[in-house]
This record gives structure tokens, sequence and C-alpha cells, in this order.
């Protein structure tokens, strides 16, 4: 750690009174939590009692019917290894559901709770990271080499943990509350700002991005990424501009935003079938680093989902695991040799406004410490892993990230770190870098879907998309519902050769192509086979098949194209589209080739898209948001076929 890190804050502050415990009456046997949202200078108090739940149905939801003011149900920390519920793989702990049954809330000013307690020294005595520097370097080239660069999935988020031990065995509320007003004093611009004391064990944390917040019949998600270290640029803003632009510019930083993005849109799609919208990208300022992030706003149907349906449909925020998802959590128990605890999960506030709406509130968990009576100390930090990615970049990302926390522990009452993004925000250079991002992206996911988005050229018509372990095929479904189709979405592990449509859809998944010895791809060649006679799409994985079996190899691309975008002559138009490929089908000639194969080559001969008289295929996603005319060529091909 740093050596400023390690060093004992020497100041003290002794205030005259206690007026948080007298005037909320807060003891060590009450369970309470203290929230700040956005910077807010209001912060809510909730008090009342913690129950240890076993699944996710089982948190509160309802209040008093009494809408002339806000009232909250439930405050809820949820274990990372609660994605059992979805039927993912993730190694178990102890860890419980802990839910606040709310009895009372209230709302004060930071003035009033720095003026409540007495500011106390924390000693930390001891502080280990679980695995080592050279450990996680290695880790990080071992997870780009043998599982991105296979074909198993675009990013991967693998945490560091890291444990100690504060006081002399036993911390008191002022302890804990002296973190928690440094950490509020510290660490600006990130959404929520917690303390959370079930009884026995305080969770403070600076968390910087909503994953999901639902008001009424309205859904909102942030997928937040890339990394701007920030530095003493408020002594050159000149050299601030020049490293903001290039950050802005820099295309690993880029695409590792579209790709989160991508997974969330999946997400929304799964929540939302009314339709929504993208915007941004934003740029959002903290203390030790700035982040790009776009918001996601869509309308679900309250008769079909509950808020509870919704939220275990997100875990969890691809920012913490990778994509696609769940194979990101096959990736996460490959790698990880110990349980995330509550790293990686949500925190979930539920209640409802004053027009009687019900309201969920749910941040993602990282950047928290979660310290025992006793004084044991735990949190997690981790990067996003992609193919571009710096080995030892990441490692200094989880130092980065790290500090704001610890900082909370050292640094003293009066520390500062000054804001330097409003220097920047009237430039006409950054805007025109943000919005350079979107200019080549697909219009149909940046503009309210809650009518029809075109023409019902398709109505009466069934699509059965098979759906290859990505939820890619949200997003197709999405657009072929406004098509005016009628789509149902199977497992490849669940696929019955009696079911019917009028087209099939066999979509991306990860995976090698040329593994004989999958199950998977087995069974979906076995597909293949089966409807090939039928009307049918083939999407990446799916071409990659469908070509192989039309006679024709996969080669493993010397680089992974996963979230890249390329021009594609599609059959005698220029596209620009997405790619979420590390293998793709190579054109030969034999004597074997059916004569009414139509071919979308590239210049190495690579088959980016593949036509017969009843079917396309194409290696590219149509559905992805990098692919700007992506909806037209589906429509268009589809229009083909049928």
């Amino acid at each position: 750690m740093n050596n400023n890190l390690t060093k004992l804050r020497q100041t003290y502050f002794f205030l005259e009174e206690n007026i948080l415990k007298e005037l909320m009456k807060i003891n060590t046997n009450t369970a309470f939590a203290i929230i700040q949202r956005l910077d807010s200078d209001e912060f809510l108090y909730l008090e009342g009692n913690v129950q240890l739940l076993d699944n996710i149905s089982q948190i509160k939801t309802q209040t008093q019917d009494n809408f002339n003011k806000t009232k909250y149900a439930s405050l809820t920390i949820i274990p990372f290894h609660q994605a059992y519920e979805k039927g993912y793989k993730v190694h178990t702990s102890k860890d419980k559901i802990l839910s606040l049954d709310i009895e009372h809330s209230t709302y004060y000013s930071f003035t009033e709770i720095l003026d409540a307690f007495t500011w106390q020294d924390n000693h930390l005595q001891e502080l280990n990271f679980e695995i080592s520097n050279n450990q996680y370097k290695n880790l990080v080239q071992d997870i780009i080499r043998r599982e991105i660069a296979n074909g198993e999935g675009c990013n991967f988020v693998i945490p560091r943990q890291i444990e100690g031990v504060m006081g002399n065995g036993n911390i008191d509320l002022n302890q804990a509350l002296t973190i928690f007003a440094s950490l509020v004093k510290q660490d600006y611009g990130t959404y929520w700002k917690f303390i959370f004391y079930t009884g026995n064990r305080y969770f403070i944390g600076s968390t910087p991005e909503r994953h999901l917040e639902i008001i009424d019949d309205e859904v909102r998600m942030n997928p937040v990424s890339g990394t701007l270290f920030k530095r003493d640029y408020f002594k050159n803003k000149a050299l601030f501009k020049k490293d903001l632009v290039n950050f802005l510019s820099d295309p690993k930083e880029i695409n590792e935003l579209f790709m989160v993005l991508e997974e969330e849109l999946k997400m929304m799609c799964k929540i939302t079938k009314k339709g929504g919208m993208v915007i941004g990208p934003i740029l959002k300022e903290m203390s030790k680093l700035i982040h790009t992030e776009y918001l996601l706003n869509g309308i679900y149907n309250k008769n079909e989902l509950s808020i509870l349906d919704i939220l275990r449909e997100s875990f969890f925020a691809t920012t913490v695991t990778g994509s696609p998802l769940k194979n990101a959590f096959n990736i996460i128990y490959k790698y990880e040799n110990s349980p995330r605890r509550y790293y990686g999960s949500s925190i979930v506030l539920i209640g409802r406004n004053t027009q009687g709406q019900q309201i969920l509130d749910s941040p993602i968990l990282i950047r928290m410490l979660d310290i025992s009576q006793s004084g044991r100390i735990f949190l997690s930090v981790g990067s996003t892993l992609v193919k571009d990615s710096n080995s030892e970049k990441e490692l200094e990302e989880t130092f980065v990230k790290s500090e704001a926390l610890l900082n909370s522990l050292y640094q003293a009452n009066n520390y500062q770190s000054p804001r330097i993004l409003n220097n920047c925000m009237n430039d006409d250079d950054i805007h025109l870098s943000l919005q350079r991002r979107n200019q080549e992206l697909s219009k149909f996911w940046f503009f309210q879907q809650y009518h029809k988005f075109g023409e019902e050229i398709f109505t009466g018509k069934t699509v059965l998309i098979v759906n290859n372990d990505d939820d890619f095929c949200y997003m197709l479904a999405h657009l072929l519902s406004k098509m005016g189709f009628k789509v149902r979405i199977v497992s490849y592990e669940e696929f019955g050769f009696n079911m019917d449509a009028n087209v099939y859809v066999v979509g991306p998944g990860p995976g090698n192509p040329n593994n004989k010895e999958s199950s998977k791809m087995l069974k979906i060649r076995e597909i293949i086979y089966q409807i090939q006679q039928k009307k049918f799409l083939a999407i990446c994985l799916g071409h990659q098949l469908l070509c192989n079996i039309k006679g024709f190899d996969c080669q493993k691309l010397l680089k992974p194209m996963q979230g890249e975008k390329q021009l594609v002559n599609f059959f005698g138009r220029p596209y620009l589209l997405g790619f979420y490929n590390t293998f793709i089908p190579v054109y030969k000639e034999t004597k074997n080739n059916e004569c009414n194969l139509q071919f979308s080559l590239d210049s190495d001969k690579n088959i980016m898209a593949l036509r017969g008289d009843n079917f396309t295929s194409m290696q590219f996603h149509p559905e992805s948001i990098l692919s700007e005319y992506g909806y037209d060529i589906l429509k268009g091909e589809l229009l083909r076929i049928i």
C-alpha cells in the first residue's frame, strides 16, 4: 500500500454532545442506516429490525397506505451468491440476505450528523491482499489468454480481496460514524454513500453506480465503465483537457463501455418489453477518477412482473461480473478461490413515494467496507478485463479504487479533493468527443419504442429464438417484436424438434465451435440439421456452426473481435456492424459447395454472411447497438426469406 495510506491520522475532533444518539435514539442494540444519494445535502435515516432471509421473494415491499410522504418498507443488502436463484454457478458463503424492516425514517442535514458524534481515530493494525500483485497480474493475463481469446466472453471482472483489523477488538458507533462522515467529505460524485448497522456488523460504502431504479412503471439503469485516474490536474488545466480528450477517444475505454451498455440493454429487453431509450454518454467525476456512463430508461408491465421479479432478473450488473452474464459466472467460479460475500451484489431500498407509486433504488455493491463488531475489515476491488487490458494498469486500478475507502480510515477530517471536470464542461472539444461515440451506433436504441418502431409487417408471424447462453437473444426479440412478430425464446437445451414457428433464429453464444466434444456444440449442430429446410436466421455462433455444416472451417482469430465495429460489404452494400467473436468461418471453393449459396466475404475471405433460398446467417450482431443499420438488415433479410 502507499505509505501515506499506512500513516495513522493524528487529528482528533471532540464535540461537546452526542446529538445523534439523543436525536435519533441510536444505540448499539438498534439496527439503522444513513444514506446520502447523489451528494445531496439531505441524509435519509432509517431504523428498524434486521431480518435474515434466504431468498429474494421474502423481502418486504409493502408499506402502510399513507401517501402524504414517502414511506419506506425495507433496506436490504444481498450476498453475491444469491445469483444461484437464477441458476448461476457461484461460490457460497454463510452470509444471508440482511433486510431492515423499516419502522422509522426521517431526513437530516450533514451538519446535524457531523455535530452529533465524537470524531475518533481509527487504528488499522494490518491490511493484506488475498493475492499478491504478481498473482493478480498473472490472473489478468490468464483470463485474457485462456478465456477471452478462446471465445468464452468479451469481458470479465475479477476482484482482489483485502482484509485487515481495526481497533482493539471492539468497534463502537463513533468509530463507524467517523469512517462514514470522512467518506462523505472526501469521496464525492458517487451514487450512494451509506452506513448500514445490522446489530453486529457495519457496512460502509461509496458506490458509484445505480444498477436499477424503479419508479412506478419506469425502470432505469446506469452502466458505468472507462476509468481516467485523476492527478494534480487542477495545477495544469491544459494537461487535464489533453488527457481527457485522449481518454474519450481511447478505443479500449470506448469498447469497454459499449460492452457493459450492451449487457444492460439485454437486461432491459427482458424487463421492459414496451421499449425504452439510451441517453449519453455522460461524464461522471469522482474524487479519485472519472468514469463514462450511459442512462437506460424503459417501461415495464406491472401486470407481468413485480419489482422483486425485476430485481432478481437484474442479477447482477455486468460492470462487476462480465459478459455474457451466464458464462461470466462460470469464469468467476473457475478463477476466484473464495466467496465474494456481498461484493458485486446490490443494496436495495424499497418503498412508496408521495404519489403512492412503488419505488426501488438499488446501487451496485462495490467500494464498501464490511466491518464486524470485533474490528475485522473486509473489502474487495476489481477492474474490467477486456482483450486489450494491460495487467499493470489493471493492477493500478485496484489500488486507486481502494484508496478512497482507505482514506476514510486515515485522512484528516478537513481533507478535500478538488473538482476539476467543471473546468472543461463548456469546452466544445469535450462535447464533440462524447457525441462522436454515438455517430455510428444504431439509432433504434436511442429513441423510445413504446409503440411499434415501424409498420407491423410481420403481424401474425411467429419467431422461435434458440438461446445459446447469451442474452443478446432478448435484444433480438425486442427488434423482432417491433416488426410485428410474436416471439418465443427457448434454451438450446430445451429445444424440441416439434416446436413450430414461421422463422427460427439460431442465436449467438460463447464457446469454441470447433470443440467436437462439447455437448453444447453438438446440440446446436443437431438443431441446425433439423431446421435447415425451414426458414431461419443464424447469428454469430449459429453462423459459425452452420458454415461448418456447409463444409467451411472456423479459424481462431489472432485478435478477438469482442465489442468491435467493422465495415462490411453486405451483399453489395457497405455497413458498419458490431462483432463479438473469436472464431470465424473461412471460404474455400470445393466441389460440394451448394450452387444457390451467396457469400459476403472480407479481404481475407472470412465469411461475414451467408445466404440460401430459405436462410441468412451473419457473423455480426444485427441487434447490437454497434450495428448502425442492424434493424434494417434484419428486416430486409426476413422479408427476403418469408
